[in-house]
């Protein structure tokens, strides 16, 4: 591994430990620009949705995203967001020669996505004030690791809102 793609590899476990960037199974990889403007190679999760500005307003009201970066290639776009150093890929659905959007993604071929939190009951209370609704509640998971709830976004696609406890707890 070159030197500069240790310090990122590093960097990026730094933050993952800190608790200020998720992680998802099935990610992609893109050529992007970072939240300081800087040219670099990141490790991006790519959620597939049908209407690009709908599920970006979703992402920026509910969990404090902001759009960062647009692509184009043909006639398809796409939207890289940002909320502090963590990155999203929002990518339409395929569009089949009629003009109508294919068939929704499976759901075990659905990516999910986790969200560290500070505090999974406070993030909860928060978003069920403003009319979310929850897929499950606040539950320790069984090696008492992690505290989750699990939502979903307008397109169907899970997201884990995790909260990591202290050893012991």
């Amino acid at each position: 591994m070159s030197p500069s793609r240790t310090k990122i590899t590093a960097g990026l476990a730094a933050l993952l430990l800190a608790g200020f960037t998720f992680a998802t199974p099935a990610a992609c990889v893109e050529d992007v620009k970072s939240p300081t403007g800087a040219a670099t190679h990141w490790n991006v999760p790519a959620l597939l949705v049908r209407d690009l500005d709908r599920s970006a307003a979703w992402y920026e009201g509910y969990l404090g995203f902001a759009r960062v970066s647009e692509r184009l290639d043909g006639e398809a776009r796409s939207l890289v967001l940002s909320r502090g150093t963590t990155l999203l890929h929002l990518r339409a659905m395929a569009v089949d020669v009629t003009g109508s959007i294919g068939a929704a993604p499976t759901e075990r071929a659905r990516r999910a996505l986790t969200l560290l939190v500070g505090d999974v009951d406070e993030t909860v209370a928060e978003l069920q004030d403003r009319g979310l609704e929850l897929l499950s509640t606040p539950q320790d998971d069984d090696e008492g690791r992690y505290r989750t709830a699990t939502i979903t976004d307008p397109d169907g696609n899970p997201i884990l809102l995790s909260e990591p406890l202290p050893p012991g707890s």
